[in-house]
Formats: structure tokens, C-alpha cells, sequence
């Protein structure tokens, strides 16, 4: 029996675009933590952007992470292009419980 893939991982890749056109992207994972860790690749790369995630429906209990909220679910900074949206507050890499 193959794993049913629960989690997705969305950005924009201007990796193969032309500098007008925004290329959409999203794949599917089985598990949390194979979405992170490609999520994590993604986020090292300055032509992706927008990264979310979530779980697919009709996976209980439903997760979203949005574009803001993709450092905290990593668990690290992740600011690139001076967009703080990326990065976890000052408070928030002091605190390990976070």
C-alpha cells in the first residue's frame, strides 16, 4: 500500500521563468517532515518565493502556513531579499521552546 501524500508545499519559482512570468508551483509529501525539509531548500534559493504549506483536504487536522508564518513552522530565520516577513521576531530566536 502506497502513503497517501497529507502535506503540500507552494511557492513561486523564477528559477526557469521569464522575469515577467510567475510560475506557481506546489508538491505533495507524505509526511511534515519531508514537506520542511524540502521546504528548507527552497527557502536557500533567492528565486523562490511566496513559500506556504499546509495539509491537503480532507487530512484532519487542517494546517495552512502562510508566507509569513514559514520561519516559525521551520524553526529558523529565513530572511532573504530584506523581506521580514521571513524571519522570525528577535523575542522568538531567543526563546528555544519556540
Amino acid at each position: 500500500m502506497t502513503a497517501r501524500h497529507i502535506w503540500y508545499v507552494s511557492f513561486i519559482d523564477q528559477r526557469d521563468a521569464p522575469p515577467d512570468r510567475h510560475a506557481r508551483r506546489t508538491a505533495t509529501f507524505v509526511s511534515e517532515q519531508d514537506a520542511k525539509q524540502f521546504t528548507r531548500k527552497l527557502a536557500e534559493d533567492q528565486r523562490i518565493e511566496r513559500l506556504s504549506a499546509g495539509t491537503i483536504n480532507p487530512y484532519r487536522p487542517k494546517r495552512v502556513i502562510g508566507s509569513r508564518d514559514i520561519g516559525q513552522w521551520l524553526g529558523k530565520t529565513l530572511a532573504r531579499h530584506g523581506d521580514p516577513q521571513l524571519s522570525l521576531p528577535p523575542s522568538c530566536n531567543d526563546d528555544p521552546s519556540l
